[in-house]
């Protein structure tokens, strides 16, 4: 019986080794015919969506939640421009604003209130914002998945901020991102209006804080 087990294992490491050696005079067939510098090329550039995609799932939500520190807003842009490196078309970038609408948090019922409309959005949106511990912090909500994920866009890089940080880090990162671009001109508008909504929260924070210090 051991003899049988010896044998088969024999046989499958020689059948590994065979696939082995089949790959690399494969490769070096690529080499020698000048594909092996595109193949390696292929290999990086799906790893690099790999890694991408992986980033803008579970890691945003964590972003999104407060849950991931970094130092400036600046570095939050950075990390944005990275995830959208890879979203060359506007459809492209429309499915991954989406996806991160659908990592922001769920938003509370009873925050549906007439005073947490955002005007001039194209659909209904709604944004909460509370100070806790010198830091601003945002939620939205839209039943429109392409709105909820603008919001999600603005909320990555502002919430958990201290109020000053936010009305001294400008959104030029939509610019770069070219999501205007990619937008209609009532999704763009409302994008503004948001941003707009976020900065008067900011103010109002910010002047309050003020005149307790005075």
């Amino acid at each position: 019986m051991r003899g049988i087990l010896l044998s088969r294992r024999r046989k499958k490491r020689g059948k590994e080794g065979e696939e082995d050696r089949a790959r690399t005079r494969a490769r070096a067939r690529a080499r020698k015919s000048g594909k092996g510098k595109s193949f390696l090329l292929f290999i990086f550039r799906a790893r690099a969506r790999a890694r991408v995609r992986a980033r803008s799932s579970s890691f945003l939500r964590l972003v999104i939640m407060n849950l991931v520190y970094y130092n400036t807003p600046m570095d939050k842009q950075t990390e944005l421009k990275q995830i959208f490196a890879l979203c060359p078309t506007s459809e492209a970038k429309y499915q991954k604003i989406i996806e991160l609408g659908k990592n922001l948090p769920p938003f509370d019922p009873a925050q549906m209130v007439t005073e947490n409309i955002v005007q001039g959005c194209q659909s209904i949106m709604y944004l909460h914002s509370h100070l806790e511990d010198g830091k601003l912090f945002f939620n939205a909500s839209s039943e429109a998945l392409i709105s909820k994920g603008l919001a999600a866009l603005l909320i990555f890089v502002y919430s958990g901020e201290a109020p000053e940080t936010i009305l001294k880090a400008p959104a030029d990162y939509l610019q770069e991102l070219g999501i205007y671009a990619s937008l209609s001109p009532g999704r763009s508008n409302g994008l503004s209006s948001m941003y707009l909504r976020m900065k008067q929260e900011a103010v109002k924070l910010f002047l309050s804080k003020k005149l307790i210090l005075s």
